[in-house]
């Protein structure tokens, strides 16, 4: 059975950053760096409690999510799939 995932979205609103998850956001933050680092700390966290984990970011309004951080997918990584 596969561990569940957590996926964590990097996003900018009114010119400030946040990271958005299962039913929490946090932040905002000033730049686009600090708010990756928060989403792979927090990705790197939930990892330790067995859940795999993905950081997703959108730099521009509209534009598409890229994989930026992703654990837990095994040695050869499983590629994700966004649909």
């Amino acid at each position: 059975m596969q561990d569940p995932t957590i996926t964590y979205f990097v996003t900018s609103a009114h010119r400030k950053w946040l990271v958005h998850s299962e039913n929490h956001c946090y932040g905002p933050f000033g730049s686009y760096s600090e708010a990756l680092s928060h989403a792979i700390e927090e990705a790197e966290a939930a990892e330790t409690f067995g859940f795999a984990s993905a950081v997703l970011a959108c730099r521009a309004s509209g534009g598409a999510y890229e994989v930026r951080w992703r654990s837990g997918f095994g040695q050869y990584g499983i590629p994700l799939r966004l649909v």
